[in-house]
């Protein structure tokens, strides 16, 4: 492990970290929504986020990084800031779900961002595999939100 990462090496933290926090942040939703279909859509995604954290783990110690964990006191301050803002919606469990969308939303511009080529070279399976895991829960959350 060096003192210094290189850019492809703080692009798998940083895209790391993302996933690993999404995941997170899915699990703990599911465990609060009262709506048991989307709940169930957020496990799934916790569950293909976790799957996505490890792979880029993996790929960050074969460089020889050990990964960042996520930040708990962030976490923290993101579900609490979810609650707050379900507390206040019309139907809670659209609110909950409006705010995973936008959430997905930021997430698909951070992917999408010049900071992420460097993993063009050596790693765009994976990356591509990222983008469009982001790309396909925000379709399901929109969807859900249409049917609701």
């Amino acid at each position: 492990m060096s003192l210094m990462r290189s850019d492809r090496q703080v692009a798998l933290n940083d895209l790391h970290l993302a996933m690993q926090e999404s995941a997170d942040l899915y699990e703990y939703t599911a465990g609060f929504l009262q709506d048991p279909a989307a709940s169930e859509i957020c496990k799934s995604l916790a569950r293909e986020r976790s799957k996505l954290a490890l792979q880029l783990a993996r790929e960050l110690r074969s460089e020889g990084e050990l990964p960042s964990e996520p930040d708990r006191d962030k976490e923290t301050a993101e579900q609490l800031q979810q609650r707050l803002e379900t507390l206040f919606a019309e139907d809670r469990v659209r609110g909950v779900i409006a705010h995973r969308l936008q959430a997905e939303k930021t997430l698909q511009a951070l992917v999408q961002s010049d900071d992420f080529n460097v993993l063009e070279e050596r790693s765009s399976p994976l990356l591509a595999e990222c983008r469009l895991a982001i790309d396909d829960a925000a379709n399901k959350l929109a969807a859900f939100l249409d049917n609701a």
